[in-house]
């Protein structure tokens, strides 16, 4: 079966395992970056806020100490590469060898 999480745009977490070593939390990282509409204090959500979030990953990450734990999200946690938006007109169409 195929399921998208988190659910209603809710920032998560999910904790999914796979096996007995291999712990992955999901989350929502546009919840995270998008300052505007999105679910909070008054949702269903179970984090309604970034540090609820931030307190619920610290907790699965330390439950499953002895996995391997993947944090799993839309968006990198960190990347060195330059957006599109931050490239020149002709940098964004045409490739340089």
């Amino acid at each position: 079966m195929f399921s998208f999480y988190p659910k209603d745009g809710c920032p998560g977490p999910v904790e999914v395992s796979l096996g007995n070593d291999v712990t992955v939390v999901i989350f929502d990282s546009q919840w995270w970056i998008h300052t505007y509409d999105k679910p909070g204090i008054e949702s269903d959500c179970d984090c309604k806020t970034e540090d609820e979030l931030l307190t619920q990953i610290e907790d699965i990450v330390t439950r499953n100490s002895k996995n391997w734990c993947c944090l799993l999200s839309h968006h990198p946690f960190k990347s060195n590469s330059v957006a599109w938006w931050q490239l020149s007109t002709e940098a964004a169409y045409f490739s340089i060898d």
